[in-house]
């Protein structure tokens, strides 16, 4: 029975941009069926029979190139170092494929013999491959992680230059909307720093597969302490070398940005804090001049009856008592006023 896997889409350039689609399929014996189109014109199939898995990931296949039509075989081959290769890894974990790029995961490729090779010889081919791509992935990564530093401490520096110049400054007139210019640029650092310690723990979870190739009894020569002797074992040592420095480069720039966003977490969690108590700073004094408000409200009701009252008993006159009355009514409605507007500023 059948899995159905992700279908690709993607452009071969030395055939006139023609579009070359694919699509795979896993069996019950986890050969891979392909099946490819180019510009929906010429379609064919082919099978990558499983031969040999290896404990450290390796997994070997074995294709007819008879299946492909003449003059599309080395197209074909293209595809399946990288594309193919990287769909297929899909139907044995979460995989995020990187098509048409060089650097990060896609730098990794399925390499194609003529012949059957075997994995388990000392220095074979397909170990020292991975191995030598991996010095790609590490140092893109190293690129990218380090690019977004280089954005993280430009605001960092334009931060520092902010609270400086309201430290000189402090009666400036447009104090307000430069703080206001800090939070943002904190915000931007903040997330800045996720984005970057997301990416250094993909890097250094690709490291540990890395370091399985790396650990084989069949690597011999791909170490940066190998002994140089002739070009191949030298070139391999530089990129030993070049895995290693990317490596403590990355988990260097992890610990600071760590540091960085713990520091920056504590700031913006004494910003909330002193802004919340402000707020009931305020709410506190909206309610003791509520309490006021209502005091003196009552106190002119009082006063309003008892000049009434003096009216009444000083005159017999029913123009008085007109008067008491709208006094005593305007008094009310006064005093329902206040507590209305007392509530809408709570």
């Amino acid at each position: 029975m059948y899995q159905h896997g992700k279908v690709f889409s993607g452009f071969i350039s030395d055939k006139g941009k023609a579009k070359y689609h694919i699509s795979i399929l896993l069996d019950d014996k986890e050969n891979l069926h392909i099946t490819s189109s180019i510009s929906n014109k010429v379609k064919f199939d082919v099978v990558l029979t499983k031969t040999n898995i290896r404990r450290n990931g390796f997994v070997q296949y074995s294709f007819d190139l008879s299946d492909v039509p003449t003059g599309y075989e080395a197209d074909f081959k293209k595809v399946l170092c990288k594309d193919a290769y990287h769909i297929s890894k899909q139907f044995y974990h979460n995989h995020e494929t990187n098509h048409g790029e060089e650097g990060r995961d896609s730098a990794l490729r399925a390499i194609i013999t003529n012949t059957p090779e075997p994995v388990d010889t000392y220095d074979n081919r397909f170990l020292i491959g991975f191995l030598t791509d991996y010095t790609t992935v590490f140092q893109v990564y190293a690129r990218e992680i380090s690019s977004l530093n280089v954005k993280v401490q430009s605001r960092e520096d334009m931060v520092s230059r902010l609270e400086k110049f309201i430290r000189n400054n402090p009666s400036h007139g447009d104090i307000k909307s430069i703080k206001t210019a800090i939070q943002n640029h904190n915000k931007a650092i903040t997330t800045l720093c996720l984005d970057i310690n997301k990416m250094c723990e993909n890097a250094l979870i690709e490291y540990t597969y890395c370091k399985t190739l790396w650990s084989s009894k069949y690597n011999l020569s791909f170490h940066h302490n190998t002994i140089p002797h002739g070009t191949v074992r030298n070139n391999l040592r530089r990129q030993a070398l070049n895995i290693r420095n990317s490596i403590r480069y990355i988990e260097n720039i992890k610990y600071k940005n760590q540091n960085r966003f713990n520091l920056l977490s504590i700031m913006l969690l004494d910003e909330l804090n002193s802004t919340t108590e402000r707020i009931d700073e305020v709410l506190s004094q909206n309610r003791q001049t509520g309490k006021t408000n209502s005091i003196i409200t009552w106190f002119s009701v009082f006063l309003a009856i008892i000049f009434g009252i003096k009216s009444v008993i000083d005159s017999d006159s029913s123009t008085h008592i007109v008067w008491f009355i709208t006094l005593v009514a305007g008094a009310i409605v006064f005093a329902y006023l206040i507590a209305k507007s007392r509530q809408r500023k709570i």
